[in-house]
């Protein structure tokens, strides 16, 4: 992999340096990646051998969320944002701050989480939560993954988020936040992170969504992802069809047909002209007697569909 000379970063040129590949987790930082476990573990370390000054009254709960937010939620914040926890272990995390705030207080009941997290408008203390913090962290990790910078790690993101869409959902997009699957059972094959971030859209109604689709515009889509991410009419090919066309060498829409617009109308949408040459090619191939089906299919295809269909608008 490309970087820089270790005894000469000041150098304009660049050198190769091999980069082991590990399927478990690493270290980053003093973080684990990609091991929730371990990180849990260190978080709660943090949070049980914390205490606070040693003065002759208690403090008020000003200070003490002051304290909190300095002195131990800005500790933690940075493991959260490298490596993000499962929703449950860090509710537990939660309920173990807001314990040892009670044990502080020395309350003689135990109030509930919510009320100590909540804004004070709705009546609570407005303390820092770390769920919130790790579910704003996982959002945020998972766009700072498919956006990044350095076009290898986005890359890596990207396809690492199209096995996810076909592989285990079916062709659609796990981020959409209507998609009720549980992923926790893939943490070997998916990120972790992303497993959080998934259950987060999911629990707060949220979805992102791709909003570059020049993919669909260039036809570089493949035809069975087409068919499985399209609502099925009753006059669409099924997938044996697809699976001809594919054994006569076309496997992505570009090498069916081109878009073109009937009218210059502004209102006019793009419509899909199969190629001309097409029915010669099928002919030796058991397509060619399903082409008449699949060429009106074609026909009716909009560019306003496939857009749609890819953004999970119904």
């Amino acid at each position: 992999m490309p970087s820089v000379d270790p005894t000469n970063p000041d150098s304009p040129h660049t050198t190769l340096h091999p980069v082991p590949i590990t399927t478990n987790f690493f270290e980053f930082l003093h973080v684990q990646i990609n091991d929730p476990d371990a990180q849990y573990e260190k978080i709660r370390h943090i949070i049980s051998h914390f205490s606070f000054p040693n003065l002759p009254t208690r403090l008020p709960l000003t200070a003490l969320r002051r304290i909190l937010t300095s002195c131990l939620v800005s500790r933690i914040r940075p493991y959260l944002s490298y490596q993000p926890l499962p929703r449950s272990s860090v509710l537990d995390l939660d309920c173990l701050l807001a314990h040892h705030i009670h044990d502080y207080l020395g309350f003689p009941f135990h109030f509930s989480t919510h009320l100590l997290f909540a804004p004070l408008s709705h009546l609570g203390f407005e303390f820092r939560s770390l769920s919130q913090l790790n579910d704003a962290a996982a959002i945020e990790g998972l766009l700072r993954d498919l956006n990044h910078h350095v076009p290898a790690f986005r890359s890596m993101a990207r396809i690492t988020l199209a096995d996810w869409t076909c592989m285990f959902n079916k062709c659609r997009s796990p981020l959409e936040g209507s998609v009720s699957r549980s992923f926790s059972r893939l943490k070997r094959r998916l990120p972790a992170a992303w497993i959080t971030t998934h259950e987060v859209l999911h629990e707060l109604d949220l979805g992102i969504r791709l909003t570059d689709q020049s993919f669909l515009f260039h036809r570089n889509i493949a035809l069975h992802h087409l068919i499985r991410t399209l609502p099925p009419p009753p006059s669409s090919p099924d997938s044996l069809s697809i699976t001809n066309l594919e054994r006569a060498g076309l496997t992505h829409l570009s090498q069916l047909g081109s878009w073109t617009c009937p009218s210059s109308a502004p209102s006019c949408h793009p419509h899909l002209i199969p190629h001309d040459h097409l029915p010669a090619t099928l002919r030796t191939f058991a397509a060619g007697r399903e082409w008449p089906g699949i060429k009106a299919w074609l026909q009716r295809l909009t560019l306003v569909d496939l857009v749609h269909a890819t953004a999970g608008v119904p």
